[in-house]
């Protein structure tokens, strides 16, 4: 049975130490960068565009966050955070899903809006929508997006976020002060004062 030779008499009962559990620190999945959290997980983070390949069934926990938007030109609200969107328990088979992570929006030149943030996907689930650009002094309204984009001075009420993956760009002060970009989950964009955006 083992280097000294004991052998186990039949029904008596023995214990082991020291044993490693099978698989222990060896993925399941290819793709991004690969890190053995202490709770159990096998995280896969992805800051680019890529391919998550399981090498087998899995059940997944999935988190996408989006591009944010970029601010406006000219008087204008701040752009708002990217849309979140969390998945729990996803089972996933093995073959490759295919990654887009967004990038977030330019900044408005020239009296322009904000450019939105880009959305972020995983093949098969609903993407995380971009954050809205924020509004400048050319008239236009706010921007929606996965949290909104704040309001120029010209509009008083921010742009809105989409569903539950965000919240409403703050709105607008006196003085031509613009409204904070709504951040995601978290809380809505900070309205502008009557000194401070």
């Amino acid at each position: 049975f083992n280097s000294n030779g004991y052998n186990l008499a039949v029904g008596s009962t023995f214990s082991l130490y020291g044993i490693k559990t099978a698989n222990a620190g060896v993925a399941k999945a290819t793709g991004g960068t690969i890190a053995f959290g202490g709770d159990g997980y096998i995280y896969h983070t992805f800051t680019a565009g890529g391919t998550f390949t399981p090498n087998q069934t899995l059940s997944c926990d999935i988190l996408m966050i989006a591009g944010g938007g970029g601010g406006g030109y000219y008087f204008s609200g701040a752009g708002g955070a990217g849309g979140v969107v969390d998945y729990a328990a996803q089972s996933l088979s093995a073959t490759g899903y295919t990654i887009a992570i967004g990038a977030g929006g330019a900044a408005g030149v020239n009296l322009a809006n904000g450019g939105n943030g880009t959305n972020t996907t995983f093949t098969g689930l609903t993407s995380a929508v971009g954050g809205g650009g924020g509004s400048t002094a050319n008239g236009t309204a706010a921007i929606t997006g996965g949290s909104g984009g704040g309001a120029n001075y010209a509009f008083t009420t921010g742009g809105s976020g989409t569903g539950t993956q965000g919240k409403a760009g703050g709105n607008s002060g006196s003085s031509a002060i613009g409204g904070g970009g709504g951040g995601s989950y978290a809380s809505v964009g900070g309205n502008g004062g009557a000194s401070y955006a």
